[in-house]
């Protein structure tokens, strides 16, 4: 006689909101594996309406903060989703959380934001960060139990983008260092402040930022402050998978410089790319990089950004960083990661657990 085995029915799972970004549609594919199937709803509204027809295991939230165009929209858009997390609650769905930065970036209507947050975290089942030392501090500020909150890592792009080509053994030295600055363009990414510092380096550098500016007055900025440096390049509009890949590969060197940072899907496709990295100096991207692979800076000391430029302008251990960047990345296994997520939304439920009677 075989002892007893258990094994999980499949799951349903209703993700929101959506988005362009690869990370949630690889985290589908992976929770796939995992006999969890994950249905997407994009819009506030198309939320609330779900909440009314739908009865998934599961709720996996992801960005909750409310903000548009303006104070009405943006109150109609917190209603609808506080009102479809109510819903779904009362209805007994498991809510989860992965909290991708605590409060939106825009930072517009703060106190709605906050309260928007604080609101979410008391419905919650468990929250997901995908660095540990986020977990003290969305505990405090959300008022979570710590036995709530996981760590779960931000998993790689590989498969979403193409696999490095590595450069032929012999070719030419590299003489001009090519700088790469990707994704939305937000006054926390730090672009102005990365632009003017590149504006004072010397020798044979170039600088590419590409992405979609945040409204027409960051346009305008980054363009202003780029005009007077023809090595400056300038690709602001939406990018596809493709085209981001493409210039990824052409660079040297991927320049994060956030003046604020949580979670950053850039870094980890860069290191995915086998590609060296200048960020700041954290604890949280610390999980995901170190020295091998990046040039990290102190954001707060005067001039730090322009000498860390300079270093990996400098450096001879840029294809070898490129290595280990790869190396780090791959061990962010998304098959690891969509167990880990599926075992969160199955605990605490044990009506979703079938047991084999023993043969």
């Amino acid at each position: 006689m075989q002892g007893a085995a258990s094994e999980y029915r499949r799951l349903r799972a209703l993700q929101y909101p959506d988005s362009w970004n690869p990370y949630l549609r690889c985290l589908r594919e992976a929770l796939a594996h995992h006999d969890v199937d994950v249905e997407v709803v994009g819009s506030p509204w198309r939320f609330f309406v779900a909440a009314l027809h739908s009865r998934p295991d599961v709720l996996h939230l992801h960005w909750v903060h409310p903000h548009s165009r303006n104070a009405s929209l943006t109150l109609v858009k917190f209603c609808l989703v506080q009102a479809a997390i109510w819903l779904f609650a009362m209805r007994g769905v498991r809510i989860v959380w992965t909290i991708h930065n605590l409060e939106s970036h825009e930072k517009r209507y703060l106190r709605l934001d906050r309260l928007n947050s604080r609101l979410v975290a008391r419905q919650v089942d468990a929250a997901l960060v995908h660095a540990r030392p986020q977990i003290e501090l969305v505990c405090s500020a959300l008022d979570l139990p710590p036995s709530k909150v996981h760590h779960v890592p931000h998993g790689n792009y590989v498969g979403c983008v193409p696999d490095p080509v590595p450069r032929p053994h012999g070719g030419p030295a590299r003489i001009t260092t090519h700088f790469l600055y990707f994704g939305l363009i937000r006054p926390y990414k730090g672009v102005l402040e990365l632009i003017e510092a590149f504006r004072h380096l010397q020798g044979a550098v170039v600088l590419t930022v590409a992405g979609r500016p945040q409204g027409d007055g960051m346009k305008e900025a980054v363009e202003s402050a780029a005009k007077t440096d023809p090595r400056i390049r300038l690709r602001l509009e939406y990018l596809t998978e493709e085209e981001l890949a493409a210039l990824i590969a052409e660079c040297d060197v991927v320049v994060l410089p956030f003046t604020e940072i949580f979670t950053s899907g850039s870094l980890v496709m860069a290191i995915t790319c086998a590609k060296p990295v200048i960020v700041p100096d954290s604890a949280s991207l610390r999980e995901y990089v170190d020295e091998s692979c990046a040039f990290m800076f102190r954001a707060q000391q005067p001039d730090a950004l322009r000498q860390v430029l300079e270093r990996a302008h400098d450096s001879d251990r840029l294809e070898e960083m490129g290595t280990s960047a790869r190396r780090m990345a791959l061990a962010f296994d998304w098959g690891q990661i969509a167990g880990t997520v599926a075992d969160i939304y199955r605990s605490q439920d044990a009506c979703v657990r079938l047991t084999k009677p023993s043969s």
